[in-house]
């Protein structure tokens, strides 16, 4: 059926109007009488009456013309005309599964590259493309088939858990005001307890449109990183094998592209194994030697903001072995002792007086720890008896008192030095208070156990707990709380701040090191829903099956605009090859 938009459009037919009154009104010739002629001039006057009619429909140049003036006029009208099809005969929204298992082998490609290759067979009308990953993207809305295919030719997968019921729904969104085909490329790994691509695929359906799955599963070895514990001294990796069949793997450490550590791992079928490494300083990555179907959970990307070696310098006549076996247990530590009266230029990151005698002590010792610590280094003064007695001018953060005996060790201050770390009971302490400074444990009598002050460009810790009479020193959160206070000086951040799941924190999709806010982030998959790519593609394809959709009609307007524009055009370049072929021009 045909149709107009504009009705208004019609007012240039008016135009017609002086056109012909230009045909019918051209300058007469002069008549003459010719004597031989006159036999002619009867039947002349005859047909006189229909000559400019005649004359009209016979001038070719009118013909074009007009005709030209009708189709301009026309389409100003933006006629058209409607039919009845399939809705899958509107747009065509591409959902395509870019999740990390997509990236798994398929018939000589993956998964990804097969669901592209597909997808540009199956374009029809306006075609819109949806990214179905952990965020659904839209990266083209109703674009031309031409757009499209550029456009599939730029998509890259991503290395993130999936949501393909999200993207579905955004689908449905770009259909709200129109009906087409939804075509789904994926393998139909879910993630996500609410990822239910079937409820999707029956909402759509009821509003008009055509859904399609295409399934890319298929069956696929895979033995992988799921999960990963990041410590400062050491870390834990949690790999899992996917696959019907025991295997054993080898894993290397590596850093600089060098190999650092390597051990060979038995895992089980369908089981999961636990392994530990040293957590290097700076960037590392675990690596799974062997291939498989799927290589991007083969690695594990670690982030340390140690430094790569932290000098401690311990000033002590007696040395205490609990600190010092507690500060080398972190093998990035070098503790270096000297015995005073010795003690030799400090170059080190961090400086800790400990059990010195103040009768060895030369008098201008305490001098050179001013110095540096104003300087920017790091000093730790920790309880000894006759504490008092040492001239440490001003650079203990409390004021000493009385010793007392046996107390509950307080947390005041939750921190990363003191955060998850038991200090039980002291057998005895100095009755300090905090000068200027902030206290981070306490007795129960309100006694500063250990204080911090920044001193110019340094800063100074005082340790009040007599290690030697407490039980602390065979904790295990002993050498752990060494670590943490040294790094803590030292403004080594959290490690855990370096290190995450993709998706966990920020919108990175890609696994490896990223910068963030001048920091060299890891991001990792570990997804074990998402790497048990093994997963019977049948099964899926079963409940899908038994979805019945049905078949919509819907009437379309096709647009003759365009088409009248094209005739327009074209008659009026015919017009000006005629005139040139007649001689006019």
């Amino acid at each position: 059926m045909l149709g107009i938009s504009t009705l208004l459009g019609l007012y240039g037919l008016l135009a017609l109007v002086p056109f012909i009154l230009i045909y019918l009104f051209k300058p007469k010739p002069l008549n003459k009488t010719i004597p031989s002629l006159m036999f002619f001039m009867r039947n002349q006057k005859q047909e006189k009456k229909f000559s400019f009619l005649r004359r009209l429909l016979t001038n070719l140049l009118f013909l074009i013309q007009l005709l030209a003036i009708l189709a301009l006029v026309f389409s100003l009208a933006e006629p058209f005309y409607t039919t009845t099809k399939d809705a899958k005969a509107g747009n065509t929204v591409l959902v395509i599964d870019s999740s990390a298992s997509m990236q798994t082998k398929y018939q000589g490609t993956t998964r990804f590259e097969s669901a592209l290759d597909q997808a540009k067979k199956l374009l029809n009308g306006r075609v819109s493309i949806v990214l179905a990953s952990l965020t659904p993207d839209i990266s083209l809305e109703n674009g031309l088939k031409t757009e499209a295919n550029i456009y599939l030719q730029t998509l890259k997968p991503k290395e993130s858990s999936t949501n393909i019921k999200g993207s579905m729904d955004l689908a449905d969104t770009l259909l709200e005001q129109t009906k087409g085909t939804v075509y789904v490329f994926s393998d139909f790994i879910t993630t996500r307890e609410n990822d239910d691509p079937i409820v999707s695929k029956r909402l759509l359906n009821s509003r008009g449109n055509s859904v399609n799955f295409i399934n890319l599963g298929s069956k696929a070895e895979n033995i992988g990183f799921i999960d990963l514990n990041v410590q400062k001294d050491f870390t834990e990796a949690y790999i899992k094998n996917f696959n019907q069949e025991e295997a054993t793997i080898t894993i290397e450490l590596e850093k600089n592209k060098n190999t650092i550590a390597k051990k060979d791992l038995t895992i089980k079928s369908r089981s999961k194994e636990k392994i530990v490494f040293e957590t290097l300083p700076g960037l590392s990555i675990l690596k799974i030697a062997q291939s498989d179907d799927l290589q991007i959970d083969n690695f594990a990307y670690i982030s340390s903001p140690l430094k790569e070696n932290i000098k401690v310098l311990l000033i002590s006549n007696t040395i205490p072995t609990a600190l010092k076996n507690a500060l080398e247990a972190a093998k990035y530590i070098q503790v270096d002792v000297t015995e005073p009266p010795i003690v030799p230029d400090i170059d080190h990151d961090v400086v800790i007086v400990s059990n010195v005698d103040s009768q060895e002590l030369l008098p201008g010792t305490f001098n050179d720890l001013k110095r540096y610590t104003e300087k920017g280094g790091n000093l730790i003064i920790t309880a000894q008896e006759g504490l008092g007695a040492l001239d440490t001018l001003d650079l203990l953060p409390i004021t000493l008192e009385e010793i007392k005996e046996n107390s509950k060790i307080l947390i005041t201050t939750q921190n990363e030095v003191t955060k998850d770390i038991e200090f039980g009971l002291t057998k005895r302490y100095i009755v300090a208070q905090p000068k200027e400074s902030a206290s981070f444990l306490n007795a129960e009598d309100g006694s500063s156990l250990m204080a911090y002050k920044n001193y110019q460009k340094g800063k100074i810790i005082y340790y009040g707990l007599f290690d030697d009479e407490n039980e602390f020193k065979f904790s295990p959160d002993y050498p752990i709380f060494w670590s943490k206070l040294i790094n803590f000086l030292l403004d080594t951040e959290d490690i855990n701040d370096y290190n995450f799941k993709i998706g966990e924190r920020s919108l990175i999709d890609k696994a490896g090191f990223h910068k963030q806010e001048n920091k060299d982030v890891a991001y990792n998959l570990l997804d074990e829903e998402e790497s048990d790519i093994s997963i019977d593609p049948t099964l899926f394809s079963k409940e899908e099956s038994d979805f019945v959709s049905k078949n919509i009609q819907e009437e379309f307007q096709q647009d003759l605009t365009m088409i009248l524009l094209i005739i327009a055009l074209t008659l009026l370049s015919l017009e000006i090859f005629y005139i040139k072929f007649r001689g006019d021009l």
